[in-house]
């Protein structure tokens, strides 16, 4: 059973991130403040800064490299050899040539 310490917990930590989804669905959608070039430009620099800055960030503040399981770090890097795989796989296939353009 949740008590009301951990309601309010667990509000305190969605409720920002939903109002601030819902405020940039807003400004694209209602009040068509950004065009597509700009969300195109706000997509490219959370998916080349934002989003590898913070996992660097997070793997430096909170993991230490000599208490982690090494299965755990195997299997990491499986998961994304994979993934590169799969995606090259996809691509030679699928005629995908050049990623540049955003198409």
């Amino acid at each position: 059973m949740l008590s009301w310490k951990d309601v309010s917990r667990l509000l305190t930590g969605t409720v920002p991130l939903y109002v601030a989804l819902m405020l940039g669905y807003g400004s694209v959608r209602w009040w068509h403040a950004f065009t597509a070039e700009h969300c195109d430009g706000i997509n490219r620099i959370i998916c080349f800064f934002i989003i590898p800055l913070f996992g660097f960030q997070f793997i430096a503040a909170h993991a230490d490299p000599f208490e982690m399981n090494y299965s755990v770090i195997e299997a990491d890097a499986i998961s994304k050899i994979l993934a590169v795989l799969v995606i090259a796989v996809w691509a030679k296939f699928c005629g995908v040539t050049d990623l540049s353009d955003g198409a």
